[in-house]
């Protein structure tokens, strides 16, 4: 009789345990679950777009509690490891001497941009973040549109073949490039840029005019950051 009432509290202990194994272990994927939600929607806020992000993974560890992982297309075998900000839940501090090229200082990019821009005669520069990123190939769409809306002669793509194009757009205005054109007011300009490794190769001008009536689909145009045609 004891033995069997012993059994049977041994069992239960046991299966107690399983359970509450179980139960923690839950608990751990969950919040490793959200970790990765919360790191890839830091990327994304952070101007990098999703087809950039190779593979987010969020481990238990010593130190630091929970790593996250992220591989980033342009090096998907290069893991760079982040961690949670205790201080600021949803951001992450980057445990890496070397900056991922997608999380590079946004306030300085942004002033390169605008000078860029700027210099073509564009007002109200205001970025709106990074709408493709790829490795130029003869036959990408990104080399056929560097090869219309090169900026500088000399940024052949040919020459530039294997290395990453990152294309951001801006909401931009222009004045001349409005009379020019003849758009009206309403009438709304995004402006493109290219940069393929650390200079800005090449970029477009994409109107859309605003059409008479709701029925009526908006049309979209490209031009050169001049305001010409493109190139043949």
């Amino acid at each position: 009789m004891f033995s069997a009432v012993k059994r049977k509290v041994g069992l239960s202990l046991i299966l107690i345990s399983i359970l509450l194994a179980a139960i923690l272990y839950l608990l751990l994927q969950l919040k490793l679950n959200g970790f990765e939600r919360d790191m890839r929607m830091y990327l994304t806020d952070h101007g990098v777009a999703e087809s950039e992000i190779a593979g987010i993974e969020a481990k238990r560890s010593m130190l630091p509690t929970y790593p996250v992982y992220v591989r980033f297309d342009h090096d998907p075998n290069r893991a760079y490891m982040f961690k949670p900000d205790e201080e600021k839940p949803g951001n992450f501090i980057l445990l890496e001497s070397r900056i991922p090229p997608q999380l590079v200082d946004r306030d300085a990019q942004n002033a390169e941009y605008a000078a860029f821009l700027e210099a073509f005669g564009f007002t109200d520069v205001k970025r709106l973040g990074m709408t493709d990123s790829s490795v130029l190939a003869e036959d990408a769409d990104a080399s056929k549109l560097l090869q219309s809306y090169r900026s500088a002669p000399e940024a052949d793509p040919a020459a530039l073949y294997g290395q990453r194009v990152n294309t951001y757009k801006f909401s931009v205005d222009h004045p001349q490039l409005r009379k020019q054109l003849n758009l009206q007011e309403q009438d709304q300009i995004d402006a493109y840029l290219m940069k393929v490794g650390d200079l800005v190769r090449g970029g477009y001008v994409e109107v859309r005019e605003t059409p008479a009536t709701k029925q009526t689909q908006p049309k979209s145009k490209r031009y050169t950051l001049r305001g010409d045609a493109a190139e043949s």
